[in-house]
């Protein structure tokens, strides 16, 4: 499919998800929410895991602040996202307390400033374990970001410096939202990539 159109597919597509998405109670985003949650801190992949990067989540996404907690609680290390127009790191967050005064950025996400200077996941051999949203998946565990590509270009990253650093690759896990996951297969080409498992409150994709 050529990109221009794979492109104008996808736009529509994120117009009808958020649309369907503005109806999700908040009851029901928090009721979800407490069982991903409960399922992600079961996983292997997780209670293994030193280094966790972690999404923090905007309106219509599984809430991550208990998953956060739960990092520190066991002492792991706990990275967050900060993006510039193009680009996306995995800064590290060092406790609740720095959490809960990050200034919001436009879409009133939490994140660190960039003149706030943090160490990088790469500083400490990189991420283990990544936590990452989404705006749709299919059963296929296909992914529908929100159209800036942050997430298909840091995994080729952290895939390439595994690689140059004999490393394991990070396990990839998305938590979704019912409502979030598609009967319909998504469009994506080879730049997309996909979760090692995709964690809702009904179901778990791998």
């Amino acid at each position: 499919m050529a990109t221009t159109s794979l492109r104008a597919i996808k736009t529509a597509l994120r117009k009808g998800l958020r649309t369907r998405l503005a109806q999700v109670t908040h009851q029901s985003i928090q009721r979800q929410s407490a069982l991903v949650t409960t399922q992600l801190l079961a996983l292997p992949q997780y209670e293994q895991a030193t280094n966790v990067c972690v999404y923090i989540n905007m309106d219509a996404e599984i809430i991550t602040r208990a998953i956060i907690e739960d990092i520190f609680a066991k002492q792991k290390r706990c990275f967050i996202p900060r993006c510039t127009p193009t680009t996306m790191d995995m800064v590290l967050l060092r406790d609740m307390a720095d959490y809960d005064t990050l200034p919001r950025n436009k879409w009133n996400i939490p994140e660190p400033l960039p003149t706030d200077v943090r160490d990088n996941v790469f500083d400490y051999g990189g991420p283990h374990l990544i936590i990452m949203p989404g705006l749709a998946f299919d059963t296929n565990k296909n992914r529908l970001g929100h159209g800036k590509g942050y997430y298909d270009k840091y995994i080729k990253r952290c895939l390439e410096y595994s690689e140059q650093q004999g490393n394991q690759p990070p396990y990839l896990v998305a938590l979704a939202l019912n409502e979030q996951i598609v009967s319909e297969p998504l469009p994506c080409n080879e730049f997309d990539e996909k979760p090692h498992q995709i964690i809702s409150s009904e179901r778990v994709l791998q």
